[in-house]
């Protein structure tokens, strides 16, 4: 049972997602930030305290990068935090990160502003996970320092059960090798543009699923990749699942690679096996729906038989193949993106 005085703050929609799938802290979170969005019956009553000069729904992912490099070179944080609205959210708890200042504000800001605002009463508390182990272990922490530590330990358990599930209904299944499966090799993308692997907990997604990825090792950073990576690696599959958008995102996303020769050669490309995943919800995010993440890769590798060893819990089917679009179809994506980016200029001006 949480302390009934404990008001949490959460910086990032994973440690949000944490916090709330911990059923004795939900009532307990005060404040998310702007892109928190799940369990929306949790967020919807929380004050939001951060801000972001950048709109991904108005940029392509290339505009993104851009601007997101930019800001980086030049020292600005990405976001920022509404003092006003931290003041009078008052935390007693400040959950936040130090790994990637593109995923939240920074820390050295979080803890001055905290500092500035509310005095030394707040304890700012720094989770950062790199791989999936990590990630259970995260629940834990939470669980400790909010005091709610034996059931953050079941809920941790629960986690951990879910994926053994996942290894045994893919065990003995043949492995995603280059001679003795269809599926030889996988591959993950965070980004389709520029091309960025998945790092940090998605390899051990994947090798749990049953899929061969060899484009990072667990607690790699996700890094900037060449079309001359992919190409010698040659995958079977491709899940495009870019950091921060759903599936549907993803899907229009992914059909702008058609436009480049070197995708149409690819061995997933030609053979229609390029799924637009919802990186937001189950890979980017180092939270409890991973195992729903990792649920759905196996269904997708695997087939029907495993998606209902699983079930449309633990491996829901939410993916959607990604086909070659049309010519006009190319078009009027390239005229979106136009308007968008237009929009996102006026709006920043």
């Amino acid at each position: 049972m949480a302390p009934p005085q404990i008001r949490i703050a959460s910086l990032l929609p994973s440690l949000t997602e944490v916090v709330a799938c911990i059923p004795s802290l939900r009532n307990s979170l005060v404040a998310v930030t702007h892109e928190c969005d799940y369990p929306p019956e949790v967020v919807e009553r929380c004050t939001r305290i951060t801000t972001s000069h950048i709109n991904p729904a108005k940029l392509t992912q290339a505009e993104i990068d851009k601007r997101v490099k930019g800001s980086l070179a030049v020292g600005h944080s990405l976001y920022g935090i509404d003092q006003d609205k931290l003041r009078e959210a008052d935390p007693t708890v400040v959950l936040t990160q130090a790994l990637c200042d593109v995923c939240a504000v920074s820390y050295p800001i979080v803890v001055g502003v905290c500092a500035r605002v509310l005095g030394d009463h707040p304890r700012v508390i720094s989770i950062e996970p790199t791989c999936l182990s990590d990630v259970i272990a995260s629940v834990r922490t939470v669980g400790r320092e909010c005091g709610a530590e034996e059931e953050a330990d079941e809920v941790a358990r629960g986690l951990e059960a879910g994926f053994e599930k996942i290894k045994a209904a893919v065990k003995g299944l043949p492995r995603p090798k280059p001679s003795s499966c269809n599926v030889r090799d996988s591959c993950n993308l965070l980004l389709a543009d520029p091309l960025f692997n998945g790092g940090h907990w998605v390899p051990d997604l994947l090798d749990i699923a049953g899929a061969d990825y060899r484009l990072a090792k667990t607690k790699e950073r996700s890094i900037q990749i060449t079309p001359e990576t992919l190409a010698a690696s040659d995958p079977d599959i491709i899940l495009v699942a870019p950091c921060g958008f759903d599936s549907t995102r993803a899907h229009d996303d992914a059909q702008h690679l058609w436009q480049h020769d070197w995708w149409t050669q690819l061995r997933a490309v030609r053979d229609g096996k390029v799924y637009a995943m919802d990186g937001n919800a189950y890979y980017a995010r180092p939270g409890p729906r991973l195992l729903q993440g990792c649920g759905i890769i196996a269904r997708l590798i695997h087939g029907k038989s495993v998606g209902q060893t699983l079930g449309e819990e633990l491996a829901p089917r939410h993916w959607k193949q990604v086909q070659a679009p049309s010519a006009a179809q190319l078009q009027a994506k390239a005229d979106a993106a136009a308007d968008g980016a237009a929009d996102a200029i006026v709006s920043s001006a």
